[in-house]
């Protein structure tokens, strides 16, 4: 919560805001689960002080946790696959008209600079790897990511999306039984 700044007498209520942190998972996860071409602009334009925030132990941790609302486990996603969604068309459609500047990206060259900044983030360790896993039994493991903090792997655990997600999985899972 902040309060929110504004001129003269007018009210200041309390907002809710995001942090960095958030907002790039949030931007890291829609590049691979949709690869829209703005996806692909803004995280291989990202400025320093983010990819300082992203290369941290804390954020990759996040990362994987939140990685489990994509419709696919996270290790699955590959530049190849990225390349594919973020088409000419997409780029000339959907970014062009978005863009300040009248510039011309170029596919060839802003795909690889937005995978390698999040390469890192695929490859993943046999603890994470471990979590990843759990989501797709249909378990919320979120103790693998913190182990030292109880509170926030319980946070992690209710958040509504993954939760939903588990939903989505013991259902499926379910379904496969009854066949």
């Amino acid at each position: 919560m902040q309060r929110l700044w504004q001129p003269d007498a007018l009210d200041q209520p309390d907002i809710h805001i995001l942090g960095v942190s958030e907002i790039l998972i949030g931007k890291f996860l829609a590049l691979l689960d949709r690869g829209a071409a703005k996806d692909v602009w803004d995280v291989a334009n990202l400025p320093n002080a983010a990819m300082q925030v992203a290369r941290s132990d804390e954020f990759r941790r996040h990362f994987i946790a939140f990685s489990a609302t994509l419709p696919h486990p996270l290790t699955t996603y590959t530049q190849r696959r990225l390349e594919n969604l973020a088409t000419n068309q997409a780029l000339t459609k959907r970014l062009l008209p978005m863009l300040i500047r009248n510039e011309a990206p170029d596919l060839s060259t802003i795909v690889p600079r937005a995978w390698d900044a999040i390469a890192d983030l695929i490859k993943v360790d046999p603890v994470e790897s471990e979590y990843i896993a759990s989501i797709e039994q249909g378990e919320i493991r979120a103790e693998l990511l913190f182990p030292n903090d109880s509170d926030k792997a319980a946070l992690v655990a209710r958040h509504p999306a993954i939760r939903w997600k588990i939903k989505n999985v013991r259902d499926k899972l379910e379904r496969q039984r009854q066949l």
